[in-house]
């Protein structure tokens, strides 16, 4: 299913439709921002958000980005550094 399929058919934790939708950090799930907040709540939350970044920095390194890799990672590491949701 893509991600305009799954907006249409809304969140997928809690249901929810004619809402704002984003992507959970753990999985290609469309959620709603409730179900968000919800998310930035869990203990392991950060790790998640720093594994998405590291993946996109990898990302952008196999397209020949290593500049745009580069800042991606040190927003990774800034973000363990000093950011806690």
């Amino acid at each position: 299913m893509d991600w305009m399929e799954q907006m249409r058919n809304g969140c997928a934790k809690c249901g929810a439709t004619g809402v704002g939708m984003t992507m959970s950090m753990y999985n290609e799930d469309m959620i709603c921002m409730a179900c968000k907040a919800k998310e930035k709540k869990r203990p392991d939350y950060d790790q998640a958000v720093n594994r998405d970044l590291t993946e996109y920095a990898g990302r952008l390194d196999e397209r020949g980005m290593t500049a745009q890799a580069a800042n991606v990672r040190k927003a990774a590491a800034y973000r363990a550094a000093f950011v806690k949701e």
